[in-house]
Formats: structure tokens, C-alpha cells, sequence
């Protein structure tokens, strides 16, 4: 019986649980939870939770509070894994204030459609990425992957609400809401994928939920305090069938070391990244068996080679002449520099122009329904006076008052999360003169 072990380090606490998978049922061998407050107390949890896990032979599997990570939705005029791994990292560099090279990267393919592909983007700074990496290992924690903590309600969905169900995926909403933050995935049946993480109020659950592509048909709420989040319907029946599938601890309280460790047990690295510790042999033949593979391996991969590249030289000419010939169709008069790009140049300016004029779909932003968006998410009895709104092709700049300082920033959380947003940023804020009212400046890029 396959062990996997999912370790959950919080802003304040430590909680792992030990799974066993049979193929046919997972049980909660065990867990473990230790409170810390700072840098050094972190470290004597995770060594506290290393020796109480020091009998399991199990893979572990670390996740992250999801500050420390950055998402991102794009799109590539492409489809292929590792030709999106290849670009990514120029794309959050252009979407993150950080160069490429400061930045560990990671994606999972949420929809293709001809040749493009929509990707949801994860990105952590190298160096923070490499100190918790020096946290575990010094705690004797051999971790075989890291990965955001939202990213564990994704798994527990997949390995554990929906196998209980017996049914297809469809569009639902997972939650885990503890004492100080409430962590948010949207799943929809179309491959959409997005998280969120938010204090742990019924309101930014609602929020979150308008905020993607449609209504989920399913709402699963647990976590150590799902009451905060008020009643839901049809909650303790979804908590009473996954026992079917999960035996052992209220597994909907431990949604994220156990989704944690369903990741671990998952194949692919979608939106997670190396722990830096490797598997270990424990047959002392499999040092050969391993050698004799790899020989025969390099046999086969030499001839492949060889083969691979006329392939590709023969495939490269017929994709060029076919470029050419419709750029010929598309754009004709003018010189095929590079074909490619001009098509997706102009196809680009197309688009821009029919969001603009609101006439593409569910993409739109055309000033009236951003103006729409922007009042629909003004909450009731905030005081606004916008003064101005500079539409422009990228983003939007708002200048307005309102009442104090902490409604300027509470604008900039709301509509950092209002499609069709791409963030908010808070540009300017100050008091008036006379002290009675706050000015401010906000930028929302498209």
C-alpha cells in the first residue's frame, strides 16, 4: 500500500496527515498539527513533524501559503506542453515585476481550442523557493514536490469529492475556511481553473464565485471552520460519501494535507515544483537493473534522433509554404517579413477592437460594461465620488474621494478580483486639505 504524506505549513501552523492508497480507498494513517510563530519556532514544527512520521515509508509533499506564490491566466498561439514551458517564463515576466531568471515557474493546461491553448501560470521568486527547500532539509524532510496550498483543493477535489459521487466533473466551487483565512478554488466543467485566498467571510466567497466564467452548480465547504461561512445546502451529505473513498480522520477539516498528499500521489507536475529531494532505490539491484535500462535506452534514443530531425526539417518546410500561402490570402500586397506573427499581429489588433466595441462575448471591455462591472462591485454604504476614468487600451485609471484611507485599499482588493481586471494598483492616496476626504488614483489593467 502506496504512503504519501501531505505536510500544510500556514501562516501559523504546521499540519501534516499521513495517507494510505490502495488503489480502491484511502485511509488517514495519521496527523499532526503544531502551532508556530516565527522563523525558528517553524523549524522545530517541521522537525517535530519529521520524527513524528519518522516509521512511515511515504513521499512527502509540502505546500506553501499561497502569498508566496503568484497567478496568472494566459493564453499562447500554440498548444504542446513543452512548447508552453518554453514561453512561460517570458509571459510572467512581462505579466510580474520580476526578471525571468528570479522566477520558478509552473502551469496547468485549463482549455485548447485549434491552436490555442489557455493556461493557468504559477510563479514563485527562486530565492524564497530555495529557503524552504533549506527548511525541510534541515528538518530531515526529503520533499518530492512544493506547491501553493490553494493548488491542494484542486486534488481533493479530483481524488476524493468526485470519486465519492460517481459522476462527471462539473462546475463547483471548493472552500477551506479556517479561524483567519479562507482559501478558494473554482473548478469548472470546461477546464477552467482559478484560487483565491480571502478572509473567511460568506461575502468574499460570493465574490469569488461571480468572479468566474459561470455559476458553480456545487458549493463544497470544509476546513477547521466551514461555520464561519454560514449554512449551505446539501454540505453534510457530501461529508457523509466521501467516506466511501477516505477512511480514518474527518477528512473535509483536512482538505489541504489531505488534497496535499492526493498531489503527491497524482502524475505530472501541474502547478507545483521539485522539492529537491530524489527518490531513493531501496533494492540493491536496482543500481543495475537502472544501468542496463539507461544502455539500452541511449541505443534507442540515438536512432530516434536521427529520425526526430528529418522529421522536423520535412514538417518545417510544409508549416512554412502553408504561412506563407495564407498570409498571401489574409494580407495580400503586403511583404511576409514573418508571416506568423504578422497574422497574430493583426488578429490581435481585430480582437482589441471588437472588446472594445463590446463585441466579443464573454471577453468584452468595452467602457459600458466596464462601467457596469465597476458599480456592480462598489459594496452599499462605501462612499465613492469618481472624478475621472481614463479608458484606455490596456487599462483603465480611475481618480476619485472618497471617506479615508482604508476605503481607497479596500476599492483596490475589490476590483483586483472584478473581471475583466487583471489586478488593481494603487497609484496614489491621500488626504484632502480640509482632512474631510481621501483622493485617490487607481490603475486596472485589461
Amino acid at each position: 500500500m502506496a504512503g504519501y504524506i501531505g505536510l500544510w505549513i500556514s501562516a501559523k501552523r504546521v499540519s501534516a496527515v499521513h495517507l494510505l492508497n490502495s488503489g480502491r480507498k484511502m485511509t488517514v494513517a495519521g496527523v499532526f498539527t503544531a502551532d508556530y510563530s516565527n522563523g525558528e519556532t517553524l523549524a522545530a514544527a517541521l522537525r517535530e513533524s519529521a520524527a513524528h512520521f519518522a516509521d512511515a515509508a511515504a513521499e512527502w509533499t509540502v505546500g506553501l501559503p499561497m502569498d508566496e506564490f503568484s497567478f496568472r491566466q494566459l493564453s499562447f498561439p500554440f498548444k504542446g506542453h513543452g512548447q508552453i514551458a518554453a514561453a512561460l517564463g517570458f509571459e510572467m515576466e512581462a505579466a510580474l515585476p520580476f526578471m525571468g531568471e528570479e522566477m520558478a515557474v509552473s502551469f496547468v493546461t485549463l482549455t485548447t481550442e485549434g491552436q490555442q491553448s489557455s493556461v493557468l501560470a504559477c510563479a514563485i521568486r527562486k530565492e524564497r523557493l530555495a529557503h524552504y527547500r533549506a527548511m525541510l532539509k534541515n528538518a530531515g524532510i526529503e520533499a518530492r514536490r512544493i506547491a501553493p496550498d490553494t493548488s491542494a483543493l484542486l486534488y481533493f477535489y479530483r481524488s476524493v469529492i468526485l470519486p465519492s459521487a460517481g459522476a462527471e466533473p462539473a462546475s463547483a466551487l471548493i472552500a477551506a475556511a479556517d479561524a483567519d483565512v479562507l482559501r478558494l478554488c473554482g473548478a469548472m466543467a470546461n477546464g477552467f481553473i482559478d484560487f483565491h485566498a480571502a478572509e473567511p467571510d460568506e461575502k468574499e466567497l460570493r465574490r469569488f464565485a461571480a468572479t468566474l466564467p459561470a455559476e458553480p452548480e456545487k458549493y463544497y465547504i470544509g476546513g477547521e471552520r466551514p461555520e464561519l461561512l454560514g449554512r449551505w445546502p446539501e454540505q453534510d451529505l457530501w461529508k457523509r460519501r466521501i467516506e466511501t473513498v477516505i477512511g480514518g480522520e474527518a477528512a473535509d477539516r483536512l482538505m489541504i494535507p489531505i488534497g496535499l498528499a492526493a498531489l503527491g500521489s497524482a502524475s505530472g507536475d501541474e502547478l507545483c515544483f521539485a522539492g529537491g529531494a530524489r527518490r531513493k532505490m531501496k533494492l540493491a539491484n536496482d543500481w543495475r537493473i537502472a544501468a542496463a535500462a539507461g544502455a539500452a535506452a541511449m541505443v534507442l534514443l540515438l536512432g530516434f534522433l536521427f529520425f526526430r530531425n528529418y522529421l522536423k526539417e520535412r514538417t518545417l518546410t510544409m508549416i512554412n509554404n502553408q504561412a506563407k500561402s495564407a498570409f498571401a490570402a489574409a494580407l495580400p500586397g503586403t511583404k511576409a517579413v514573418k508571416p506568423v506573427f504578422q497574422l497574430e499581429e493583426r488578429l490581435a489588433k481585430l480582437e482589441t477592437k471588437m472588446k472594445r466595441a463590446g463585441l466579443a462575448g464573454n471577453g468584452r471591455n468595452d467602457l459600458i460594461w466596464i462601467l457596469k462591472r465597476m458599480s456592480e462591485t462598489l459594496p452599499e454604504g462605501m462612499i465613492v465620488e469618481m472624478d475621472e476614468i481614463i479608458y484606455e487600451e490596456n487599462s483603465v485609471v480611475v481618480t476619485g474621494r472618497t471617506d479615508r484611507l482604508e476605503s481607497a485599499g479596500r476599492l483596490k482588493e475589490l476590483f483586483s478580483i472584478t473581471t475583466p481586471f487583471k489586478g488593481a494598483e494603487l497609484l496614489e492616496s491621500k488626504a484632502t486639505p480640509d482632512g474631510k476626504k481621501v483622493t485617490f488614483k487607481l490603475r486596472m489593467p485589461l
